[in-house]
């Protein structure tokens, strides 16, 4: 199912899209298209101010957190405050009594906010990247369908990469080397990296040629750490420049453990929150 508000609500049950109508004061109607409708949702997300400006004010950060750790989906069952918490979140939505989702209008906002993309998150990285880096790791991937805009690619890939995480095993972060250079030289020798290295062309086709390179020479151990970059367990933050100095990466381990590797209790008749922004 979409994470989208407006190409899941059809889907919902009728008590959590009256919820969901009366917390936003719009009116979710099936004759309107699915990009209106989209515009109209952020634009009541946008009125109330930035999402984690919001959470916070309601003492819900931590809340959000759990939520972008599973990639944006919970399942049953964790603790009822958990529970309580994310009946409270305003930009929650639940396809079954079972499970609770941070919708796909309130990841857009997110991934336009300053704060956010500073953040550990898979999410934040993939909404700092450019265009180009987007469409070469989704290459490299093997996602060939066009995006309509890059909001529907950032929010695709992430999606894209929940689903294989969730197939994956957890990463240590103490096995992890802190710097691009620890792995590939920054030496402008004869190997693929070095393209990225001079600026030249994208990081994540460079990985692609590393990849190629590493099967070859049976080299396991730099695989494994391709891997990591492939499926989004780790990624690159530019260091601050030094005069005279070439561009330092270091390697960050994204918060995201796995698609719904939380849960959330089912919600029993009569408890959803009208949670007014």
């Amino acid at each position: 199912m979409s994470l989208y508000l407006a190409d899941a609500f059809q889907e919902l049950p009728e008590i959590e899209v009256r919820r969901i109508q009366k917390n936003l004061k719009i009116i979710l109607s099936p004759g309107v298209s699915q990009e209106r409708l989209k515009r109209t949702i952020r634009a009541s997300y946008e009125r109330a101010g930035s999402p984690l400006e919001v959470l916070i004010r309601l003492g819900l950060r931590e809340n959000l957190d759990l939520l972008l750790e599973c990639f944006g989906v919970v399942q049953a069952p964790v603790g009822s405050s958990q529970r309580a918490d994310l009946l409270r979140n305003p930009y929650t939505l639940w396809p079954r009594e079972d499970i609770c989702c941070l919708s796909g209008e309130a990841m857009d906002l997110l991934c336009s906010d300053p704060a956010f993309r500073k953040e550990d998150y898979l999410l934040s990285q993939i909404s700092r990247l450019g265009a180009r880096e987007r469409k070469a790791w989704e290459r490299w991937l093997g996602i060939l369908e066009p995006a309509r805009s890059e909001r529907e690619r950032i929010l695709r890939l992430y999606r894209f990469l929940g689903e294989r995480r969730s197939k994956s095993p957890a990463i240590d972060p103490g096995m992890v080397p802190g710097t691009l250079r620890d792995v590939f030289s920054d030496e402008l020798v004869a190997h693929p990296m070095a393209w990225f290295y001079r600026d030249v062309l994208p990081f994540y086709d460079c990985l692609r040629e590393e990849e190629a390179r590493a099967l070859c020479d049976r080299d396991f151990a730099k695989l494994e750490m391709i891997e990591h970059f492939k499926y989004g367990r780790v990624f690159l933050r530019a260091r601050p420049l030094v005069l005279g100095e070439r561009t330092r990466y270091s390697i960050v381990v994204a918060r995201e453990r796995g698609l719904a590797a939380a849960s959330v209790a089912p919600v029993v008749s009569g408890e959803r929150q009208e949670v007014l922004f």
